[in-house]
């Protein structure tokens, strides 16, 4: 074939191409920015943010801050639909998606800033006041997260209508996300220690240094909010537009009871996403105080980096041949394994290495494999009830 000939394929491949690249971007900084919301906080929490305080007064901050954590995870099972029923409702030029990556991230962004900041230093001033306007700022801050988060991956179906295609996507967000998910655990501690050394003289954690930390995810958080707002596109496929209204939350919670695949799946994944965030939650900890080698807790965030370089981009290709169920009924069995290493090694850094090389190898197929069958199941719900429920779901 002349080049004549094959030129006019070349167009339709490069916005396509751009498309898979701008949106796995955006995940490299939400993910990125959830580590830093759910572990990084915590510890800077109980570190960092209350070193001026009366060690009593603190004590009893530290647990108001962190049972209010736990208070939002559990609400955010009742919480997230409702979201999800808001960002399928939302009707705009630029698409029922985009526009909450915008929000979301640009919200979301600034209020992460604030409370890496104590609130502009308040918490040392007035601690009534303090705990006061925390909570009201960090449960905004998880509502504007929570709609970013949302509606990023429930527009993998709105992009693309091809299984194999949006394997891709997931693959692709993955693959980022595993980056920017990790690569915060790697630069976590040189950052914090770095800046905090050029404003205090001191290489231990301080206030100045998680504000720097503060500042650089949630300048990456916008930037890569904004490249998917403004750099993807939703496509009304015939299918999406001969759904019925997506209606108010209780019509939604009702097409979805009936959704039989997305429930069984939700199960499987809730089960594996405790454990997952309760084992990284803690281990700062163990190479903390159990290890005794703080500065090598870098190694945790190195591994899961390059296990998902590797499994992520395989995803696609192993799919095509061996069915998910057992792509993620593998992953479960390496992750026991893991856990076997990590109970009887924990105080040897060999066995950790080992334990979190096992931990991680397959958390991309899991991840991958749940998404991706979620995704699947909304033009399931919507033959058998006529509702898509895309963000919802």
């Amino acid at each position: 074939m002349s080049s004549n000939e094959s030129s006019p394929v070349a167009p339709s491949k490069r916005p396509l191409m751009r498309q898979h690249i701008v949106y796995a971007f955006g995940n490299l900084g939400q993910s990125g920015f959830y580590n830093a919301l759910s572990t990084y906080f915590v510890v800077y929490v109980t570190s960092s943010l209350f070193a001026n305080v009366d060690e009593t007064v603190a004590s009893r901050l530290i647990g108001v801050i962190t049972g209010l954590i736990v208070v939002i995870r559990i609400a955010e099972i009742f919480i997230d639909p409702l979201l999800g029923n808001l960002i399928d409702n939302t009707t705009t030029r630029m698409g029922r998606f985009r526009p909450w990556q915008l929000i979301g991230g640009t919200v979301s962004a600034i209020l992460l800033f604030m409370v890496y900041t104590g609130l502009f230093g308040l918490v040392n001033v007035n601690q009534t006041w303090f705990i006061v306007l925390f909570v009201i700022v960090f449960i905004v801050l998880d509502v504007f997260y929570s709609l970013r988060d949302i509606s990023y991956w429930g527009m993998i179906p709105a992009i693309s209508e091809d299984s194999h295609e949006r394997s891709v996507y997931t693959a692709l967000g993955s693959f980022t996300g595993s980056i920017g998910y990790n690569g915060i655990t790697v630069v976590v501690i040189p950052i914090v220690t770095y800046f905090s050394y050029v404003f205090t003289g001191s290489h231990t954690e301080s206030q100045s240094g998680w504000t720097a930390f503060g500042v650089i995810v949630a300048l990456l958080g916008i930037l890569t909010a904004l490249t998917v707002a403004f750099g993807t596109k939703e496509n009304e496929s015939a299918l999406r537009s001969k759904a019925q209204e997506n209606g108010n939350p209780l019509q939604a919670f009702g097409a979805l009871a009936h959704n039989d695949q997305l429930l069984w799946v939700a199960l499987s994944y809730l089960l594996y996403a405790i454990a997952n965030v309760a084992t990284t939650g803690v281990l700062l900890y163990l190479f903390k105080f159990v290890l005794g080698q703080p500065a090598a807790f870098s190694i945790a965030g190195v591994i899961p980096i390059i296990t998902g370089l590797v499994a992520a981009p395989l995803y696609p290709i192993l799919n095509r041949y061996i069915p998910r169920r057992y792509l993620y009924l593998a992953g479960m069995v390496f992750m026991i394994a893991g856990y076997v290493m990590f109970i009887i090694g924990a105080q040897s850094l060999t066995l950790v290495i080992v334990a979190l090389v096992l931990f991680y190898i397959p958390a991309t197929f899991i991840q991958m494999t749940a998404i991706l069958s979620l995704t699947d199941s909304i033009e399931y719900g919507q033959l058998k009830t006529g509702r898509r429920n895309e963000a919802v779901t």
